[in-house]
């Protein structure tokens, strides 16, 4: 019988070799990570669906957990004899013992949806049909924009040239874009914060101060609702451009149509990634993300074939088209009552743009002398007094109320007093900067106010599968 020293002695025995073992695993699991020269990746959008179901149309039967084994053992044995003698007679008796103890441990893994996707990246990767080329990678040696057009298919140029027409449904697409989400959002956004503002602050806007901005709020709750949860985003892809030839276009990296001869025949057109996201598939807070303008790595599948050129961010509304047919109308008036511009309206109107843009601008001058950073939603506030004090900016009273009014709500936000000094100075350059002379009027002619018809866009239209830096 093993005495309880020796069974102690050697449970201890084994715990060491097994901490041995998991230290030297984990030690290779390092120097495995070190080895591998995948790039870190931080998300701030997965869609754990669609990763699963892409992974899984390849694969199949997906593993849900992974089990890791480890056993040790330990035997012990001890032997002896025995010779006894009585006269002529010889007697022998052995002995033999032994004691074994064997110890197991399991380590379960489950496999996470950030795994999953690293696996899918790594399966699809050269399936991309558009990716962003190496870092450092040298452009092809190209002398003209006939020869770019010449060589769409050429296996030297991929990467940095796509044929349009070969972008198909359902292929998968890997871009940096700068993230930035559809006006419609925006508004939505900015009108509801705009409105809680107003709630809870009725000292500041007394109720029936802002009767236009009323039917906004209608359309605004409308929105919402037609948005269930949805996110358009609206992205411009940082490193590509298309141009366009005899009605062929071609997505062309810029370093590439940098090096090419200027030639007006052969305009870079800004390219967009445009889709729908789900709200509470975003890992951070979402104004973080959506409202910065910083750059994100994308992997999208095709929606439709090609570049397109128009997009319809809130679908439902044209379900319901039929059935309200004003709802669309006044969705897009209200849009451009969000965006509205100085191009084509009369004296006054001009000169209450301008003195809108001269109070915000004021409110940021403000915040840039405080050393103080205006957020989004404060943002919204300025914007709010400046439409409430816009009009009348040819009068010395009108104007003095109305910087008034932005300077007593930057104090009341940030609990600062500004020098009065400091606050004229401030006051002149806003106006200066925004084309008003320091007596209230448009210091440049109506047709320099004017801009040029815009641009189509040229989009991808495409279901977002992860967001990523």
């Amino acid at each position: 019988m093993a005495s309880p020293e020796g069974s102690q002695f050697g449970g201890e025995l084994v715990s060491f070799f097994s901490r041995g073992i998991q230290n030297a695993r984990r030690r290779r699991r390092i120097k495995a990570a070190r080895a591998i020269a995948t790039p870190l990746r931080e998300f701030v959008y997965l869609d754990e669906v669609s990763v699963y179901s892409l992974l899984t149309s390849r694969q199949g039967a997906l593993a849900a957990e992974y089990t890791d084994t480890t056993t040790t053992g330990l035997k012990n044995e001890r032997a002896g004899k025995l010779i006894g003698q009585a006269g002529v007679a010889k007697g022998e008796l052995s002995a033999k013992r032994e004691h074994s103890q064997t110890q197991s441990s399991q380590v379960l893994r489950k496999s996470t949806v950030q795994a999953a996707f690293k696996e899918l990246y790594q399966g699809e990767e050269d399936r991309l049909r558009v990716k962003p080329v190496l870092q450092g990678a040298k452009p092809p040696n190209l002398a003209s924009w006939q020869q770019l057009f010449g060589r769409v298919n050429d296996s030297s140029c991929e990467g940095w040239i796509a044929d349009s027409g070969d972008l198909l449904r359902g292929q998968l697409v890997e871009l940096e874009v700068e993230l930035e989400t559809h006006s419609i959002f925006k508004m939505t956004s900015v009108m509801s914060t705009l409105w809680g503002i107003i709630n809870d602050n009725p000292e500041l806007f007394p109720h029936g101060s802002f009767p236009e901005l009323q039917n906004v709020a209608a359309v605004n709750r409308l929105l919402d609702k037609l948005l269930v949860g949805l996110i358009p985003i609206r992205c411009r892809v940082a490193d590509y451009g298309v141009v366009e030839l005899d009605g062929k276009r071609v997505i062309v990296h810029h370093d590439l149509a940098a090096l090419l001869p200027a030639d007006p025949g052969y305009a870079l057109r800004p390219l967009y990634l445009v889709g729908v996201t789900e709200e509470r598939l975003y890992w951070k807070d979402v104004r973080r993300i959506l409202f910065s303008g910083q750059r994100f790595r994308v992997l999208a599948r095709l929606n439709n074939d090609g570049v397109g050129e128009t997009w319809v961010p809130v679908k439902l509304v044209d379900v319901l088209r039929d059935v309200v047919p004003d709802l669309a109308v006044r969705v897009e008036e209200t849009g451009r009552m969000f965006g509205q511009k100085s191009a084509g309206a009369s004296e006054d109107e001009r000169r209450a743009t301008l003195a809108k843009s001269a109070l915000i601008a004021y409110a940021h001058f403000l915040g840039e002398h405080c050393g103080v950073s205006i957020e989004s939603e404060a943002v919204a506030v300025f914007q709010l007094l400046a439409e409430g004090h816009c009009l009348g900016f040819e009068s010395y009273d009108a104007r003095k109320r109305a910087f008034a009014a932005v300077e007593e709500a930057f104090s009341a936000m940030y609990s600062v007093e500004v020098d009065r000094l400091v606050a004229a100075q401030l006051r002149s350059v806003a106006m200066t900067d925004s084309l008003l002379t320091l007596d209230g009027r448009v210091s440049v002619p109506p047709q320099a106010l004017e801009e040029p018809d815009p641009i189509d866009e040229l989009v991808l239209d495409a279901e977002l599968v992860a967001i990523y830096w």
